[in-house]
């Protein structure tokens, strides 16, 4: 036999060491201390094999766990009251939600005055943010949709000066 053979084992664990013991006339070894020994290295080679999908387990079960948690005190806030105060503590008009405030800074976004560039820095703007945003979508539509048309009339003026070309060659030419 070749003690080459044997470099690739693996070295014994601590657990292990101990769990038998040989003599000239007996062979003695601990059941439950080989049994240790054995489970901890498939164990530890279970968690090497499948470590990155444990992670990456953990990490989504996790992350599933803080989203509803989250949400539910994100959704338990948007309907939840809202007063406001004044600059000394007092309430001052009615009670509101997060969501009711949410779509009146939107309204108020969308309303307010602008230039003909979206820029609100003057008060005689004649259209709102929303026309602005209408208009500006509209004419990048119209925009589009014309250089195509565009690029399909200048297409068909091109062949048809070819084909006029080509026959004033061909006259020529006869």
């Amino acid at each position: 036999m070749d003690y080459e053979d044997y470099d690739d084992e693996v070295p014994a664990s601590q657990e292990s060491k101990g769990a038998v013991k040989i003599s000239a006339t007996t062979l003695e070894y601990d059941t439950q201390r080989m049994f240790d020994s054995i489970a901890a290295r498939a164990t530890a080679s279970i968690v090497k094999a499948c470590g990155d999908d444990i992670r990456k387990a953990v990490s989504e079960s996790v992350q599933k766990q803080i989203s509803e948690k989250v949400g539910a005190i994100i959704d338990k806030r948007l309907e939840e009251g809202i007063q406001k105060h004044d600059e000394w503590g007092t309430a001052v008009g009615t009670p509101t939600t997060l969501t009711a405030l949410i779509g009146k800074a939107g309204e108020d976004y969308l309303g307010q005055r602008v230039n003909e560039r979206g820029e609100t820095n003057n008060y005689n703007y004649k259209s709102t943010r929303l026309e602005f945003i209408v208009k500006k979508n509209v004419e990048s539509v119209i925009d589009y949709k014309m250089q195509g048309e565009i690029k399909k009339a200048v297409e068909l003026a091109v062949t048809q000066a070819q084909s006029k070309v080509a026959e004033a060659v061909a006259k020529l030419i006869k």
